[in-house]
């Protein structure tokens, strides 16, 4: 019976030792982002992912300490090895909304779709391999993309095309990379209802933090708020035959369901969530 306990013993202390594993942030990364645009197309049972564009953002939001994920969590997982060592420096589970798409009825009766996203990864100083892997009908991660960067590489897009906005602090507790941050973006507000964009959100904030776990750790939150000017007020609704023109792009009745209220304008999205008038707002992927 000694030999078990052996392996269990030994298997236990691999276990945490592996548990235990930091990667230097400094050594392999830079403080800024890589943003690598995709579309994922497919039916239900079925995804390729093709890249869009990569594109250089000017700071990173995330954990500099815990750079590998423990959690499990998503449907999809991003994983990022330093191709000089094949070192394992960054990884993050996340979701998508093509992954959300490929549990409605549409999606099962084979109809193809394709949407767009974007992955973010700490901008790394040497050339890496990216994969992305997905869960598959057993919960087992598969890859099924993967792309090797060169940091340097002039393909990668360093412009600014992006509008500036008012951010607002509605609550502020410290550095981005140390604290999580939770972003409001204001969809269907038109320029006079700035105003109520800011009660809302304050609002929110407020009635989140009477609540558990959030009230106890409030101090590890920040929260803000862009003011993203629209020019109708409201989303789309079209069972109702309503469709307008905002910031965002969103609707209700995504995919045909009661349930949905999102944009699969993942492009405007994007170019919401970048510095504004006073200063950067810094985004975390895993929330």
């Amino acid at each position: 019976m000694k030999y078990p306990l052996i392996l269990f013993i030994a298997l236990f202390f691999s276990l945490s030792l592996v548990a235990q594993v930091k990667v230097p942030f400094d050594q392999f990364f830079e403080g800024k982002t890589l943003r690598i645009d995709c579309y994922s197309m497919g039916t239900k049972t079925e995804e390729i992912i093709s890249l869009d564009e990569l594109r250089e953002e000017p700071y990173w939001a995330g954990s500099k300490t815990n750079l590998l994920d423990p959690f499990n969590y998503g449907k999809y997982i991003v994983k990022v090895f330093d191709l000089n060592t094949n070192q394992l420096i960054y990884s993050r589970g996340y979701c998508t909304l093509f992954g959300e798409w490929q549990t409605t009825d549409e999606a099962a009766k084979g109809f193809k779709r394709s949407l767009h996203n974007s992955v973010l990864i700490p901008y790394p100083k040497h050339r890496v391999q990216v994969t992305i892997s997905a869960r598959d009908r057993e919960n087992i991660f598969q890859e099924i993309y993967s792309i090797v960067v060169d940091p340097k590489s002039i393909q990668i897009k360093k412009d600014r095309p992006y509008k500036n906005f008012t951010v607002s602090k509605i609550l502020y507790n410290g550095e981005p990379s140390k604290k999580v941050d939770i972003l409001f973006i204001g969809d269907g507000f038109a320029k006079d209802e700035m105003e109520k964009f800011r009660r809302d959100v304050k609002r929110f904030t407020d009635i989140l933090f009477q609540y558990s776990p959030f009230k106890e750790k409030k101090d590890r939150f920040n929260v803000w708020a862009i003011e993203a000017v629209s020019d109708d007020s409201g989303p789309d609704d079209p069972r109702k035959g309503l469709f307008r023109s905002t910031a965002v792009g969103t609707s209700f009745n995504t995919f045909d369901s009661a349930r949905y209220l999102t944009t699969t304008e993942n492009r405007m999205m994007r170019d919401h969530l970048h510095h504004g008038q006073h200063e950067p707002v810094r985004r975390r992927r895993d929330l």
